[in-house]
């Protein structure tokens, strides 16, 4: 099975609640396409440290890996950070 990962930069368009058992998902568009893919939203809090409900509209760097059957975006970094001050 050959796999191809790229750097992009993932925006999150909205998060929806997961119903029952199911996980909170984050809708996210890649960035430079017209693709899109859903996420665990606790996968990108975790690698962040933004919480869930302050994800969408947020711009992160992504790791973007496509298999044969599959693709996935992990390793997300925060871009742009408004919680920093940089004056």
């Amino acid at each position: 099975m050959s796999e191809n990962s790229k750097r992009i930069v993932a925006t999150v368009l909205l998060v929806t609640d997961g119903i029952g058992e199911q996980l909170d998902m984050a809708h996210v568009a890649i960035g430079g396409t017209n693709a899109s893919t859903l996420v665990p939203a606790s996968r990108i809090a975790e690698d962040t440290g933004v919480p869930v409900n302050e994800l969408p509209g947020r711009k992160f760097g992504a790791l973007w890996t496509i298999g044969e059957d599959d693709e996935e975006l992990s390793d997300f970094r925060l871009l742009n950070d408004p919680r920093i001050y940089r004056g």
